[in-house]
């Protein structure tokens, strides 16, 4: 794969057609479950093995399917490190992950701002993606004691 200089065409095509399916999929469930009290969101989590940012990716995906949806508001990719994230703010502070939100709402409505969950949380909030830093922590994993060694030594960089 090194060597492949172009990427693989029918595998990017796999996976939008897999994105429209999510989205086809998410459009149905908002019908199904409609709550006219709140506003809902709706995310479609992927993982990294395609990275496109939402700004790109859901122009994109939409409108090879947006005959067939009700509703294309509030309709975001985030991929699944956002995703943690969004779930560690929620699980620490239900304000602070609503905030993050409606951030997000609010940057689709102006051009030029950071889109990217990534790029709306820190604006937010401060808090970390501890699932991150707790439970896939490879560098303690694979080598334990290196980060405690590391920081008595000052050779640590957050």
């Amino acid at each position: 794969m090194i060597r492949r200089l172009y990427p693989d065409i029918q595998a990017i095509r796999n996976y939008l057609d897999k994105f429209q399916e999510g989205i086809l999929q998410l459009d149905s469930t908002e019908q199904a479950y409609p709550d006219p009290s709140r506003t809902m969101i709706k995310l479609l989590v992927h993982y990294e093995t395609l990275y496109t940012s939402d700004g790109v990716l859901r122009p994109m995906v939409v409108e090879r399917v947006a005959g067939q949806l009700k509703n294309t508001n509030n309709l975001y990719f985030c991929d699944i490190g956002e995703f943690e994230w969004l779930v560690c703010i929620a699980g620490a502070s239900e304000s602070a992950a609503e905030n993050v939100l409606s951030a997000k709402i609010a940057a689709e409505l102006q051009p030029g701002t950071g889109r990217e969950f990534a790029q709306v949380i820190p604006r937010i909030t401060e808090l970390a993606n501890t699932y991150v830093m707790k439970h896939i922590d490879h560098w303690e994993n694979y080598i334990p004691g290196l980060k405690h060694a590391a920081r008595r030594t000052g050779q640590v960089y957050s």
